[in-house]
């Protein structure tokens, strides 16, 4: 062991190297704590006035993001622990995001908005209006890879897609039982959403069209979806034991490479599109090597 860091709170939320890798920013209750990587040693406390939700360095990481339940999330200096601007909202603010040129932050809150920011001045660039009470928290709030998109869902069941530049809503469609955040491709052109019925659901982000739909019966656990990475496939699994790739280009099923004697609930794939990691309900894993075709 290298280093030991303590947590104040007794529990931690989040934990995020910097770019450089020589400081942890840690979600510990109430607070995210800097820690110097090769001392060990504190280097300052960031405090919000509830429960943490994330953080996040700027990619050049001369800034650190948080995020709380006290409605706010803040943008800090990385090097002094000074508060640069406090980003508010009427509810939770469950997750806040850079932009890739650290130009715009985007949060997302259990008010039923997500809002676009200059970190620095602190000033409000336009709000998202997901949905109003009482359905009204933001499940995911994420740019596309090109930044011209914005793409929100939440627990209505609703997914819209908005214009990054203004704020002006593009498209709205709705997966009824919607669970948890979409998931963007790799490419970042496709949305994949997840249903509590066990429906799965695959839209193109550019025009809101429905491109794919399957479904695959939840267990008393759940289930899961999700992109194998650099593909166009996605990996579903659940009350059957039956992990099943779809292929979205063709909207066929692909290949089914691997059964367990029980319930699955969630799936992970490699980078290089080699492998697949599955977890069934009682906590085993496996791993097991998947074949796909040159894209």
């Amino acid at each position: 062991m290298i280093h030991s860091f303590p947590t104040e709170e007794g529990y931690t939320v989040d934990a995020v190297w910097n770019p450089r890798g020589d400081a942890i920013a840690v979600g510990d209750g109430e607070s995210i704590i800097v820690w110097d990587v090769f001392s060990g040693n504190q280097r300052f406390k960031l405090p919000h006035d509830d429960v943490v939700s994330g953080v996040k360095w700027s990619p050049d990481g001369r800034f650190i993001l948080t995020s709380s339940r006290d409605f706010s999330a803040k943008v800090w200096d990385s090097e002094t622990g000074s508060l640069l601007s406090r980003l508010e909202h009427d509810g939770p603010v469950w997750e806040a995001s850079w932009n890739q040129e650290q130009t715009a932050v985007l949060t997302r809150s259990g008010d039923g908005s997500a809002k676009v920011w200059d970190p620095l001045s602190g000033d409000l660039v336009f709000k998202l209006i997901h949905a109003q009470l009482p359905d009204s928290t933001v499940y995911s709030a994420i740019w596309n890879k090109a930044e011209d998109r914005i793409v929100t869902t939440g627990k209505n069941g609703l997914v819209k897609i908005w214009n990054a530049a203004d704020g002006t809503l593009i498209h709205s469609v709705e997966h009824d039982n919607l669970v948890g955040k979409g998931q963007l491709n790799t490419a970042e052109t496709r949305l994949l959403t997840y249903g509590r019925d066990g429906s799965i659901k695959v839209w193109d982000i550019a025009t809101g069209v429905l491109l794919f739909e399957t479904f695959e019966e939840r267990g008393d656990f759940g289930g899961d979806a999700a992109w194998i990475p650099n593909s166009e496939i996605i990996g579903t699994v659940g009350r059957q034991g039956v992990v099943n790739l779809w292929n979205i280009d063709t909207a066929e099923l692909y290949a089914t490479p691997f059964q367990a004697d029980t319930d699955l609930i969630w799936l992970k794939g490699n980078p290089d599109r080699s492998q697949l990691l599955v977890s069934d309900i009682v906590g085993n894993l496996y791993l097991f090597d998947i074949e796909l075709q040159p894209e």
